[in-house]
C-alpha cells in the first residue's frame, strides 16, 4: 500500500498544498479561493478532525439533525468528515441515533464518539 501511495503523489494522482489558511480559524466558507479552487478540481475531500469539522459548520451549534449537507452547501465538492467529538457542533444525526447517544450527556464533547460522515453535495455527469 505505501508504494501505492508514494506513486500516487509522485505521479501526481495525489497532490499536496500548503497555504497557512490551514493554520487559520477561519471556517470553510471563508476560504481564499486559491485554497477552494485547488479543492474544487477534487471528486472528494477528505476533512480530518474536530477542529476542520468544527470550522465546516463555522463553529456553531446546529440543531443535530440538520443535515451536513445543508450547512456544507457552499462547498465546492463531496466531502468526507471524519472526527473523534469533541465539541457540540454536530450535524446530520437521525432521532434514533440521538435517542441512543442521549444515555451519555457529554457524548458530544466527551471525546468517547466519532463519527464519520460522508457529504454528496455533487455528482459527475461523466
Amino acid at each position: 500500500m505505501i508504494s501505492r501511495w508514494k506513486n500516487y503523489l509522485k505521479e501526481q494522482t495525489w497532490i499536496t498544498k500548503n497555504d497557512p489558511y490551514w493554520n487559520s480559524f477561519e471556517p470553510f466558507w471563508e476560504m481564499p479561493l486559491t485554497v477552494q479552487s485547488d479543492l474544487d478540481r477534487s471528486g472528494l475531500v477528505f476533512v480530518k478532525g474536530d477542529a476542520n469539522a468544527r470550522r465546516v459548520h463555522g463553529d456553531l451549534r446546529w440543531d443535530f439533525k440538520v443535515p451536513t449537507e445543508e450547512i456544507a452547501s457552499y462547498f465546492g465538492t463531496n466531502m468526507c468528515i471524519v472526527r473523534t467529538l469533541k465539541s457540540e457542533t454536530v450535524s446530520g444525526l437521525t432521532d434514533e441515533q440521538i435517542k441512543s447517544l442521549s444515555s451519555c450527556s457529554d457524548w458530544y464533547f466527551s471525546g468517547n464518539f466519532g463519527e464519520i460522515n460522508f457529504c454528496l453535495l455533487y455528482t459527475s455527469d461523466a
